[in-house]
């Protein structure tokens, strides 16, 4: 069975987009164009609920949001996000999206894609751009992002059911604009925002509040993306430079040998 990650990229080169299109990379590695994002747009959000990709907010400050159906190639505008933002960080959990952080912003909100609306919940303890969000074991986890003035090691957990904070332990680095997914019940974050970007891969067990150093990307990068296909984590593109220089490079790492394997390339 053919299986594919249907990816938005967005290229940024000293804050000016450079293209946006949708894409597919089959197992064979093959490479597909797909109908373009109605909004131009860097810095955004995207979440996969349903068979459905929800691309949200963006520079400058953007509070649309807009559902790409893979099964028919067609985007559709859904209700404004409440919060304006760019630099975001969404999730997924049982079939709602929350988006966490911007510029300056605490605010935390859930989408219903079923409804298509959008409800506030208690804001993050801090504000923070750019952070890491992600679901594991019925919590999400909001990680690093810029702060007031530099990039934080901050770890905290949000419980929907309960709308409530908990500060977990800090990553081993500051961490920012790094590409990042959950498998099994643990959290990856690869690459992060330094000059140069790094190569490094961190491990983090919520059920442990443990952080654990693993084998680094072959390609050093930050501003990239990453996502999850049966068992393994695909980072993709990104800049290898502070502020220019993007790579189209995909490379895969698998958690069971804590190995990384080169792939096709973005076009």
């Amino acid at each position: 069975m053919k299986r594919h990650l249907t990816f938005l990229l967005a290229g940024l080169i000293f804050g000016s987009v450079m293209g946006i299109a949708s894409v597919s990379f089959a197992a064979e590695g093959k490479w597909t164009k797909k109908t373009d994002m109605p909004t131009p747009r860097f810095r955004l959000s995207a979440s996969a609920v349903n068979g459905k990709i929800y691309v949200i907010g963006g520079v400058r400050g953007l509070s649309t949001v807009e559902e790409y159906d893979p099964t028919t190639d067609t985007w559709t505008t859904k209700a404004d996000m409440p919060t304006a933002r760019s630099g975001l960080g969404t999730c997924v959990l049982n079939g709602k999206i929350y988006a966490f952080g911007g510029p300056g912003s605490t605010a935390a909100e859930e989408y219903d894609p079923v409804t298509d609306t959008w409800s506030k919940k208690k804001n993050m303890p801090s504000a923070r751009i750019g952070p890491s969000a992600v679901a594991a074991n019925g919590k999400i986890y909001v990680i690093g992002g810029w702060g007031a003035n530099s990039y934080t090691r901050v770890v905290d957990e949000y419980d929907p059911v309960t709308d409530t904070w908990q500060k977990k332990a800090d990553a081993p680095i500051p961490l920012g604009n790094n590409g990042f997914a959950g498998i099994d019940g643990k959290i990856y974050v690869v690459g992060t925002s330094t000059d140069p970007p790094r190569s490094t891969t961190y491990e983090y067990d919520p059920a442990q509040d443990k952080w654990t150093k693993k084998a680094d990307m072959p390609t050093a990068r930050h501003m990239l993306y990453a996502t999850v296909l049966d068992g393994k984590l695909y980072a993709i593109g990104g800049d290898v430079q502070a502020n220019s220089g993007p790579t189209a490079a995909v490379e895969m790492y698998d958690p069971a040998t804590d190995t990384w394997t080169e792939v096709v390339g973005m076009p």
